[in-house]
């Protein structure tokens, strides 16, 4: 008794797809419950995220004020970084004046 070739190809594509359709079942059963989880935990923390988009336009506000601040005081970080230059530059040419003159003895 001999198989044919044809007839054996058949079985075997007939048994990958039963396993195929086996295996796409449990993903879409995995699926379905992974989404029944998203879906509780949502409903679970509905007030709190309702809550935090409410108060996001508080929240930008204050982002923006801070920003203002710190913006600020980076302006007068370097202003004050300029004087103390400046200052500097002035103690050194009294500096120089001074040795220069004593030197010169």
């Amino acid at each position: 008794m001999y198989i044919n070739v044809s007839v054996l190809f058949d079985i075997l594509l007939a048994i990958l797809g039963i396993v195929a359709l086996i295996v796409l079942i449990l993903v879409l059963f995995k699926l379905l419950k992974v989404l029944t989880n998203v879906n509780k935990l949502l409903e679970d923390n509905k007030d709190n995220l309702d809550s935090t988009l409410k108060n996001t336009k508080d929240i930008s506000d204050n982002v923006k004020d801070i920003s203002n601040v710190a913006t600020e005081a980076t302006a007068d970080a370097i202003v004050m970084k300029d004087n103390l230059t400046n200052h500097i530059d002035t103690v050194k040419d009294i500096v120089s004046i001074i040795v220069s003159t004593f030197s010169k003895k």
